[in-house]
């Protein structure tokens, strides 16, 4: 009887101890999970903020993108119409360039043919005065001849002197038009450094050498622009 008591006596002192030892596992557990919940609330406090700082990030690099890509489709524009300038002003220098050389020939044979009708003009006189050395008449035929030759001799200097001055236009135009060419070349040249220096900027995300791409783009425009209007 008395061990049976003694057992009874142990078992009902331990039970407290399992309790609290239950108690305490739970408190355990309860502080984890709230740990854990703490760091699952930071963490998505977190989180936005990341997302935000990249979105932003994003949309900053975005805007600069779309910047470069207006400006070097503008400077791209600018460059396509300066080629065809380029171009045109060419051609149209060498049609005057080809029509100032058909000129001087037509002038080079007015004065051959001046200079001919001065030869003929100059042996009727001579002829006519060999008349007279010998004391006769000379016939009238030579007298006419000879002031005919005279006349058409002012004509054809007219005419070339005309020519010439025609000649001269044209070449001086032709000049002007291969002035202006050569401004929209470079212009061309202007435009393409501009948009390769547009390219590397995209590539590395670079503001400072898209600022030097607009600076040599600007000059472009401005070049173009004189080319124009001169």
């Amino acid at each position: 009887m008395g061990g049976s008591t003694t057992a009874r006596n142990l078992q009902l002192l331990c039970e407290p101890c399992k309790e609290t030892r239950g108690r305490i596992g739970e408190r355990s557990r309860e502080g984890l999970r709230l740990r854990e919940l703490k760091v699952s609330v930071r963490a998505f406090r977190d989180l936005p903020l990341r997302e935000a700082i990249h979105e932003e990030l994003e949309r900053e690099g975005g805007a600069f993108l779309k910047r470069l890509a207006l400006t070097t489709a503008i400077l791209a524009a600018f460059a396509a119409v300066a080629a065809l300038q380029a171009g045109s002003t060419a051609n149209e220098a060498l049609m005057l360039k080809t029509e100032a050389t058909r000129l001087q020939a037509e002038a080079s044979d007015k004065w051959a043919y001046y200079q001919a009708q001065g030869i003929k003009a100059t042996v009727q006189e001579a002829a006519r005065n060999a008349w007279l050395a010998a004391s006769r008449e000379p016939p009238t035929a030579l007298a006419e001849k000879e002031q005919r030759y005279a006349a058409e001799r002012v004509k054809l200097e007219q005419e070339a002197r005309a020519l010439e001055h025609d000649r001269d236009e044209k070449s001086h135009e032709a000049d002007h038009l291969l002035h202006r060419h050569h401004g929209f070349a470079y212009a061309v040249t202007l435009f393409q450094v501009s948009i390769a220096l547009g390219a590397i900027a995209a590539l590395t995300r670079a503001r400072s050498i898209w600022v030097g791409s607009m600076g040599i783009g600007l000059g472009g425009i401005a070049l173009f622009v004189i080319s124009l209007f001169s």
